[in-house]
């Protein structure tokens, strides 16, 4: 079971880092209408569902979390994007609370489940 959610554990480990690591150490920038930061937050949370979903799905130890992997992976997905902003805005210099990084992040959740379930729809 381990060997499959590793990946998703060395991405979570990854995204919290990053995410709390302090502000002036980053760069900001912007791109085109949107700021870069939003695409980059979907597209973290995207994979780091894949790579849960993936995980559940795949291993054969724990029936419950195979069975219920999508509503797992979704609330605790969400549950950390919005747990994160907190902690930057009242923990961690240089850093704010976003509400469009909360936004950015349940983007990226809908993203990675969608793409999750279409590419293995008829697999799982």
């Amino acid at each position: 079971m381990f060997r499959f959610i590793l990946p998703g554990l060395l991405w979570l480990i990854t995204v919290v880092g990053l995410s709390l690591t302090p502000g002036n150490e980053l760069q900001r920038t912007d791109w085109f209408v949107f700021e870069f930061d939003k695409v980059v937050h979907t597209g973290i949370y995207a994979l780091l569902v894949h790579l849960w979903l993936t995980g559940f799905k795949r291993q054969r130890v724990n029936r419950f979390l195979r069975d219920k992997a999508f509503i797992l992976v979704i609330s605790l997905a969400i549950a950390l994007g919005v747990a994160i902003e907190f902690l930057q805005g009242a923990f961690i210099s240089g850093r704010v609370f976003d509400i469009y990084d909360i936004i950015a992040n349940a983007v990226g959740v809908c993203v990675g489940t969608c793409g999750f379930y279409f590419l293995y729809r008829n697999y799982y």
